[in-house]
């Protein structure tokens, strides 16, 4: 009954209490059933913060967790793209993997100027400061997994930074973009629209044929960058939802 509850351990250190993921995908599920599995949560984890995530399709859910004090959050598209031939690089940035302790840390205060729109990041019961905590904590576990790979977007000429992205490698040629992030683009240059140009270059070194994420419904600039500009289709949708025990 539990199967499709789990404990955030990342998230669980930085909050210092538990944080729970909680999968709703029966079609059949009841107001009895989902308030008993709300309950059982409770008893079991003590937790600081439950997280709902079901599909769209499936809304009288939305009205069930709203009568148990679940509060929205976004709404996400989950999406995916095949990765095209390499072109050539035209740009006056490139980008490079990081790969040392020192762009390690020069990442993680760029990050500081960077705005993200992650279901904790917009949250306006969770603090700014513990939102970039969880992404920062991430990045770090991204560094030392062989298995995910961070890129930063890097000027030629004065080697600044501008932005990143993060993703993890499965066996099947298929990448999930983890996180992504620039400063605000400026008059001549759209750092956002750079890295997917780039990306591109690193994938098929990577022998990558398929890169998925997910990206939020809450901004509309977003939907409509990836989906028309950077060739995303949309595979799913889903809504988030969750409940603040403490904080």
């Amino acid at each position: 009954m539990m199967k499709n509850v789990r404990v955030d351990q990342s998230t669980s250190k930085i909050f210092k209490g538990n944080v729970i993921d909680w999968i709703i995908n029966n079609k059949a599920v009841s107001f009895e059933k989902i308030s008993s599995i709300d309950n059982e949560i409770k008893i079991k984890y003590n937790p600081r913060i439950v997280t709902a995530f079901f599909t769209s399709s499936e809304l009288q859910i939305f009205n069930y967790l709203i009568n148990l004090q679940y509060e929205f959050i976004q709404c996400r598209l989950s999406v995916e793209k095949e990765i095209t031939p390499n072109y050539y690089n035209l740009y006056p940035f490139e980008l490079v993997r990081v790969s040392e302790a020192n762009q390690l840390k020069e990442l993680l205060e760029l990050c500081n100027n960077i705005i993200f729109d992650d279901r904790f990041s917009i949250d306006p019961k969770i603090s700014n400061k513990l939102a970039l905590q969880r992404i920062k904590f991430f990045l770090e576990q991204s560094f030392a997994n062989k298995n995910e790979f961070i890129f930063l977007l890097v000027d030629k000429v004065n080697k600044s930074f501008h932005g990143f992205r993060s993703f993890s490698v499965n066996t099947n040629h298929t990448a999930k973009m983890l996180l992504s992030g620039t400063v605000k683009s400026d008059a001549l240059f759209d750092y956002g629209k750079i890295i997917n140009y780039l990306e591109t270059t690193e994938f098929n070194d990577l022998d990558i044929r398929k890169v998925k994420t997910v990206i939020s419904i809450n901004n509309y600039d977003e939907i409509n960058r990836y989906i028309s500009e950077f060739s995303y289709k949309v595979v799913n949708a889903n809504i988030v939802l969750r409940k603040i025990y403490s904080l």
